[in-house]
């Protein structure tokens, strides 16, 4: 997979702000969807009427999580939750 992000974010990046500025947030989506942990815990929220996904970051997991049911997702990195809310389904998540 050959990805494209500007040099000014590459260089921008590092372990401070990676969560609270909004051009290099986007790289905590690099990580695979389907990892063991995000399968681990699909299973525990099987049955489950609602979830709160705590430190869900930029949303990725949280809205797989919505099928018929309520969903919140809490994170303090403002600019994870702005990725998050722009999400395909992010508009059923509570943020």
């Amino acid at each position: 997979m050959l990805l494209a992000f500007s040099e000014k974010a590459v260089l921008r990046m590092n372990t401070r702000n990676i969560f609270t500025d909004p051009a290099v947030a986007q790289f905590y989506d690099l990580t695979p969807r389907d990892r063991q942990d995000h399968m681990f815990c699909k299973s525990l929220a099987r049955n489950a009427q609602s979830v709160l996904d705590l430190g869900c970051g930029t949303g990725e997991f949280t809205v797989q999580l919505i099928k018929e049911r309520r969903v919140v997702g809490l994170d303090p990195a403002g600019a994870m939750l702005d990725i998050a809310r722009t999400r395909p389904g992010g508009e059923q998540v509570t943020w």
